[in-house]
């Protein structure tokens, strides 16, 4: 399996950061796309993605109840998914860190 291309589609609602498209080559299927990956921003940090992030694949919505529209028969192959969305979503949005003045508490006149 070879990841050919990753187009990321920033939403930016609520807790929605983007929605993805990959398109994979395989040598049994030939190449792929799959749409709608979501990119959720999280408050507990993905043990495998050392990040504050989330990848959910496809999904459907059946009365109140979601269901993943997308199943991988060896994980690794998910993850290795998400690692490369995640990657391609920090690279389109690395963002310069505003840099501090240091200031020394002696000099503040009070």
């Amino acid at each position: 399996m070879k990841i050919k291309s990753i187009k990321i589609y920033p939403k930016n609602k609520g807790n929605l950061l983007a929605n993805t498209t990959v398109t994979i080559e395989s040598e049994d299927l030939g190449e792929f796309t799959i749409n709608w990956i979501a990119i959720w921003a999280t408050k507990e940090e993905n043990d495998r993605l050392k990040l504050k992030l989330s990848v959910s694949p496809p999904s459907l919505r059946m009365g109140p109840k979601y269901f993943k529209a997308l199943f991988f028969k060896k994980e690794e192959t998910w993850f290795e998914i998400e690692k490369a969305i995640c990657e391609k979503y920090e690279e389109e949005n690395k963002m310069e860190q505003p840099k501090g003045e240091y200031v020394d508490p002696e000099e503040i006149p009070f």
